[in-house]
């Protein structure tokens, strides 16, 4: 790969993550996806990347590889009991690895995803400049990481943008998600 702009992918092989790829390509960069998973398809401008976002030294060597200007962080466990898992808290310490290795090799904007339920559950519509109050360990660790992550990157010159994403339904997930 040989373009200029450079993007790591986090999530890349979830159910928002996979839907960036083609965009992301489309748009002339080259995709470095980071990903648990043995196998991955040959996608043209996408670079699989085996590895565990909880190993601090292979995101060091990977960005210190890299050098992406461009950092999308949509990785998050959304299965079994995600909402009380003590296992968010530990996607709080890899997303400020994440910021910490992309800042310190360069990197310019980093996106984050957050979740709607980070936001206080009222009857009327949700306005994004409603009052944030997270019900339970995953919402409040989604908010936790977006408050210092923001701190961060205004810190180091990083120019930083948030997503809070509302209930997805997509390709390959379980027909039962959408309805019961």
């Amino acid at each position: 790969m040989h373009s200029s702009k450079k993007v790591f992918l986090t999530g890349g092989t979830g159910l928002i993550g996979k839907e960036l790829w083609a965009p992301l390509t489309q748009a002339g960069f080259d995709v470095y996806a980071l990903t648990i998973d043995e196998h991955m398809p040959a996608v043209p401008g996408v670079t699989w990347i085996k590895g565990n976002l909880f190993d601090d030294a292979l995101l060091a060597q990977t960005f210190a590889q890299i050098k992406p200007a461009y950092l999308l962080n949509m990785a998050w466990a959304a299965t079994g009991d995600y909402q009380t898992s003590n296992i968010n808290f530990e996607f709080v310490r890899a997303g400020l690895s994440l910021l910490k290795h992309f800042a310190a090799n360069g990197g310019r904007r980093a996106v984050f995803a957050g979740t709607c339920f980070e936001y206080a559950f009222k009857d009327t519509p949700i306005k994004e400049t409603d009052p944030v109050n997270p019900p339970n360990v995953y919402a409040c660790c989604k908010n936790t990481l977006r408050e210092l992550a923001q701190c961060f990157c205004h810190a180091n010159a990083v120019s930083f943008g948030y997503g809070r994403i509302f209930y997805v339904y997509g390709r390959g997930e379980h027909e039962k998600r959408l309805t019961a």
